[in-house]
């Protein structure tokens, strides 16, 4: 950002025209010889022995000519033996740049598909604390979001800040719409509950200062400290409205308050502990506790899948067999992110043509459909069984990862 800034004060402070005529090269026809050596020794060719004032747009001032000619005060900057101010300007320049960066940020993206007649009449809404706005391909993702909001023309972020800047037209959407536009409500499993819970108590509270998904992820570390707590729902408002499931021989809406309020929270990243403060503030706890079913909970956070490949709609029915099993695994969401990468795995095998996990009575079951020509169940529970998951890219390269799943 600094190197930025400092460039563009020296484009400024060196361009030719009215305004910036500040350092020029000059040519005394008294004392010059026209011996040459200044065109020679010049790095854009300039012609400098042929003028008296170097006006060139490319002369960038590095003084070569200067420095070089043979006779002394032949040529001069601003008519003033000042070798030494072309270096100097440099550092200042520079040094004024740093302090300039420390100031200001520029913007990460700044991106409009709003029409010039639009924004004559836009305004901005402004809002800071975006954590998950953090580089420019975050901030790409945040434009890609609020481009769907009726009424938003344009978006700047400012990723080291975690500022955005949003421009919208006030007569289609007002500030709470796109604040709801911003927002991304979740539903999470945080921890599996244990054979034994058969029942769920649900606290519903308003978080306040709580913004995107970034900000979710922090509060769901933060109650995963409590062994009682296992998933949470987050719905906009103002504040922000949070169902908090948990187990109360465990846990108790105090015990919440207080771990959403701590803080700070230490998370591990990688191979390192980060620790971060947090800003949220619990503005409501509704008194109410209602209770769900813990089957029914699970069911109600999973998500089904459901693949095919190309060749799947070549074959007839009685071609295909299904390979079905048991999936209790699926339940668990950090499990159920890596669908993909199995049905990608499973399909290097030209007879597996689908694969799908669907909750069956009371837990997941895992179908994989096959061309029995082509393959059979005992290859499929081979590929299951791998401690590696093979996952072919669209470009044709192929990857290895641990096995996340446990098949037997």
């Amino acid at each position: 950002g600094a190197v930025c800034v400092a460039g563009l004060l020296l484009e400024i402070s060196r361009r030719q025209g009215f305004y910036f005529p500040l350092l020029k090269i000059t040519r005394h026809e008294d004392i010059c010889t026209n011996c040459k050596i200044c065109d020679k020794v010049c790095p854009y060719a300039i012609k400098v022995s042929e003028v008296k004032t170097v006006k060139h747009i490319d002369c960038h001032m590095c003084v070569d000519c200067v420095v070089k000619c043979p006779e002394k005060g032949a040529l001069t900057i601003n008519r003033k033996p000042l070798r030494w101010l072309p270096a100097a300007s440099v550092v200042i320049l520079v040094t004024a740049g740093i302090l300039m960066a420390a100031q200001w940020e520029l913007p990460t993206i700044d991106v409009r598909w709003g029409s010039e007649e639009q924004f004559e009449n836009a305004e901005v809404y402004k809002q800071a604390g975006l954590k998950s706005v953090k580089c420019f391909g975050s901030s790409k993702a945040f434009a890609t979001q609020m481009e769907q909001v009726e009424g938003v023309l344009g978006v700047q972020t400012f990723a080291k800040g975690f500022r955005v800047k949003i421009f919208y037209d006030p007569d289609v959407v007002d500030e709470t719409g796109i604040r709801k536009g911003i927002f991304n409500p979740v539903s999470w499993v945080l921890v599996e509950p244990p054979a034994g819970v058969q029942e769920l108590h649900v606290v519903d509270m308003g978080i306040d200062r709580f913004f995107d998904t970034r900000d979710a992820f922090l509060v769901g570390e933060m109650l995963k400290l409590n062994p009682g707590v296992f998933g949470m729902e987050t719905y906009f408002g103002e504040p922000v409205h949070a169902k908090i499931y948990f187990d109360p021989e465990l846990a108790n809406p105090s015990d919440l308050q207080s771990l959403v309020e701590a803080g700070t929270i230490t998370y591990a990243e990688g191979d390192q502990m980060v620790t971060e403060r947090t800003p949220f503030k619990v503005e409501y706890i509704k008194p109410e506790i209602s209770i769900i079913d813990t089957r029914e909970y699970l069911q109600k956070t999973f998500r089904p899948f459901n693949r095919s490949t190309g060749d799947f709609e070549k074959y007839e029915e009685s071609q295909i067999s299904v390979y079905e099993m048991p999936f209790a695994e699926a339940i668990r969401q950090d499990k159920q992110r890596w669908f993909i990468f199995l049905f990608s795995h499973l399909t290097a095998d030209d007879g597996v043509v689908r694969m799908s996990v669907q909750w069956a009575e009371d837990s997941p079951v895992l179908g994989i459909y096959y061309v029995t020509d082509l393959t059979n169940s005992e290859n499929i529970k081979a590929m299951l069984t791998k401690p590696n998951l093979t996952v072919t890219y669209a470009d044709g390269t192929t990857r290895d990862f641990p096995n996340p799943y446990s098949f037997e």
